[in-house]
């Protein structure tokens, strides 16, 4: 029977079923990003953590936030690969707290909004690291990028032929399996 349990164990491979994962950022960002080759770390004051955050949410880009950047660009994650090596946590701050007056939806603030999950979660999750320096590599995990199109970034100079095609040489050469997206 043990010989058994032995040999069953050696080809079970199981994991975090996590689905893809969204890094969105701002394009001075995103085109650091891509040149290193990893996602630094950033340290969040209210869980006294160094951490990474990510949505499962690809539209998160087109929704009232306040992440403090404007949101560019962004990269498509296998978090379910990520799930291997990381322990992914979702994470939900509370928006009575961390939104601004002239960031509530329809002017309501987020305490009186019966739909207030609707306009303010994030679907947001997060990977906790030890020291502020710790990085995580996109090689085995970068599936593909978005390039955005919206208000709030500067399309104009995002949809310059010569930065299109910079990208289009760096997944080629480094992330070959990444897909391109332009939205």
């Amino acid at each position: 029977m043990e010989e058994y349990f032995d040999s069953y164990q050696s080809f079970i491979t199981e994991g975090k079923q996590v689905g893809l994962l969204y890094h969105f950022t701002s394009f001075k960002a995103f085109k650091s990003i891509l040149r290193d080759g990893f996602l630094n770390v950033s340290y969040d004051p209210e869980t006294d953590k160094p951490n990474i955050s990510f949505t499962r949410d690809k539209n998160f880009w087109k929704i009232p936030h306040s992440i403090g950047t404007i949101i560019s660009c962004g990269l498509i994650l296998d978090g379910d690969k990520m799930s291997h090596k990381y322990k992914i946590r979702p994470f939900q701050w509370n928006p009575v707290e961390n939104i601004a007056d002239d960031e509530w939806v329809d002017g309501v603030p987020p305490d009186e909004d019966p739909n207030w999950r609707n306009h303010y979660d994030e679907k947001e999750e997060r990977i906790s690291f030890k020291k502020r320096g710790d990085k995580l590599p996109l090689k085995k995990y970068l599936k593909g990028v978005m390039i955005l199109k919206s208000k709030r970034t500067p399309s104009s100079r995002l949809m310059d032929k010569e930065f299109i095609e910079e990208v289009k040489a760096t997944l080629k050469k480094d992330f070959p399996k990444a897909k391109l997206e332009i939205l």
